[in-house]
């Protein structure tokens, strides 16, 4: 087993980040908390590979103007790469009431908290990217002003740590989907971890193929900007009308977001708040 990696500051990562397949599990990025600074690794099997990694992230970073970036590799134990990154995921304290946790923290949590414990396995969510915890606080916020049980979509759940905080929350009939089996499998764990398995239901499917009976209260997209705007119309669809349903969208470098915003406005959204975190933009819409 082989490691690849490479440390960049945020504006750079973030590009090279939108570079790289979006399906590849053995790539994880991790995000320190003074967020100037982000590495990328990707755990492969043989030398070679991690040569031929080598040199596409070398290609990749010269085609965006920085050719210097120093891209290492070595073995490591195949044991540890299973287990290493956890050191690398610490307790986040999203707003006053909402926390994210791993699996193994001792907290304990406190009277009025929802606290999210999360195990990744390979898929994304830890609550230590910009773009999920925007997310989290939009969704947070969004509960405080809503009345009763709204219904909640989380569009590419990736670990479930969006839905199981929804679901914390209060919101009703959660569902998760995702285009990955792996995905499915790891929200399905960590809605065992929070004794919400009876409330979110999560669900192997393709964007364009998912068919709901009934449009929701609150959609949550956290996704990458191409993605939210090749399918903006599906999304927009599965968003309530009357009354006025919720939109977050998020995965977005700061210089995509205007673009984006404006292909939901042009579908009858308004945005009601807006965050940045790192490079990354989050809005918050709403139906008009």
């Amino acid at each position: 087993m082989f490691r690849v990696n490479v440390i960049l500051n945020t504006d750079i990562g973030t590009r090279f980040i939108e570079a790289l397949p979006t399906d590849d599990p053995q790539t994880v990025i991790w995000v320190p908390d003074n967020k100037k600074t982000l590495t990328v690794e990707k755990y492969v099997d043989t030398a070679a590979d991690a040569d031929a990694v080598r040199d596409q992230w070398q290609a990749t970073l010269a085609s965006q103007g920085r050719p210097e970036a120093g891209i290492e590799s070595a073995p490591v134990r195949e044991a540890d790469w299973t287990t290493d990154w956890r050191s690398h995921f610490q307790r986040e304290r999203i707003t006053d009431r909402l926390l994210v946790c791993p699996a193994w923290d001792t907290y304990r949590e406190q009277p009025g908290e929802w606290v999210v414990r999360i195990d990744p396995g390979m898929s994304f969510g830890t609550g230590q990217h910009g773009t999920t915890r925007s997310c989290l606080r939009f969704i947070a916020d969004c509960r405080a002003r809503r009345h009763g049980r709204p219904r909640f979509l989380d569009i590419g759940c990736g670990s479930g740590i969006i839905s199981i905080a929804a679901a914390l929350m209060d919101f009703s009939d959660v569902t998760a989907i995702d285009i990955e089996k792996q995905a499915i499998y790891d929200t399905r764990a960590n809605s065992e971890r929070n004794c919400v398995t009876d409330r979110v239901d999560a669900r192997q499917n393709d964007l364009t193929q998912f068919q709901p009976a009934n449009r929701y209260d609150v959609v949550a997209a956290n996704l990458l900007a191409d993605t939210l705007m090749v399918h903006a119309t599906t999304i927009s669809g599965l968003v309530r009308q009357d009354p006025p349903g919720d939109l977050m969208i998020s995965g977005i470098l700061q210089d995509q977001y205007d673009a984006v915003r404006s292909i939901y406005q042009a579908r009858g959204f308004t945005e009601i708040d807006v965050q940045d975190d790192g490079a990354w933009r989050s809005g918050w819409l709403r139906r008009q």
